[in-house]
């Protein structure tokens, strides 16, 4: 499957943020 500009970009911001939030939180 070919990755979507966007979807890719979407995708990359919403694990950065979920691992900053990870991270922070311990």
């Amino acid at each position: 499957k070919a990755l979507e500009p966007g979807g890719h970009d979407r995708m990359v911001q919403t694990v950065r943020g979920t691992g900053y939030r990870f991270s922070t939180r311990f």
